[in-house]
């Protein structure tokens, strides 16, 4: 993430702010550097911090490891913002902030990761095969279950929803977003399904004197 002086002064200016960045792709050297940044945070203070989310996704089990961060180590509350796309594993992390906001052109994406997986015969035994299917059943049951448990869909406002009702509402998202070419939500589409739970339309208060 730190690539040249003008990213670390963004970056470095936005932590004095209580502002952490997450932009593109998601894997263990990125969420090692944002965990860095929250803990910092953390340790100076309870007041809430700012999340400011643009990435695509990438490696689910990162996304996770730092959704355990916040929900079993933090205190402070976290308000998540879509500034860009929020798309595949960067959906775990919005889904774990205490506020979640979305601005009027952000994009989201929900999908079971099951198409990512590539498998290479040639060279793989049987027995590691079946393994990377395993693994990807068992990675898909824990987007399913992440889902059916974060959101917090408009329709289900005034309901209490049963485990089946909550499994299938998911399950449908998770169908539309694999499809051959991925559907992108809009934030109107991500208020609904209840990934986010507003849109912005006014100024934020992060660079406010």
């Amino acid at each position: 993430m730190r690539t040249d002086k003008y990213t670390d002064t963004i970056l470095d200016g936005l932590l004095e702010r209580r502002t952490v960045l997450l932009t593109g792709d998601i894997d263990e050297g990125v969420i090692h550097e944002v965990r860095r940044r929250l803990l910092v945070l953390q340790m100076r203070s309870n007041d809430p911090i700012t999340f400011l989310i643009d990435s695509i996704g990438g490696c689910p089990a990162a996304s996770l490891h730092l959704c355990d961060l916040m929900t079993t180590l933090m205190s402070a509350p976290i308000r998540g913002i879509a500034i860009g796309d929020c798309k595949s594993a960067a959906t775990f992390i919005m889904l774990h902030c205490a506020q979640r906001i979305g601005t009027p052109h952000s994009r989201y994406l929900i999908h079971s990761g099951s198409k990512k997986v590539t498998i290479s015969i040639n060279h793989s035994t049987t027995e590691q095969v079946e393994q990377l299917l395993r693994d990807s059943k068992r990675t898909e049951e824990t987007v399913q279950r992440l889902y059916m448990n974060k959101l917090t869909p408009k329709a289900w406002e005034d309901t209490a929803p049963t485990p089946e009702e909550r499994r299938a509402f998911v399950e449908q998202l998770l169908r539309r977003g694999d499809q051959r070419f991925d559907y992108t939500m809009s934030a109107t589409e991500a208020l609904e399904v209840g990934l986010i739970q507003e849109i912005v339309e006014h100024k934020l208060d992060i660079f406010h004197s």
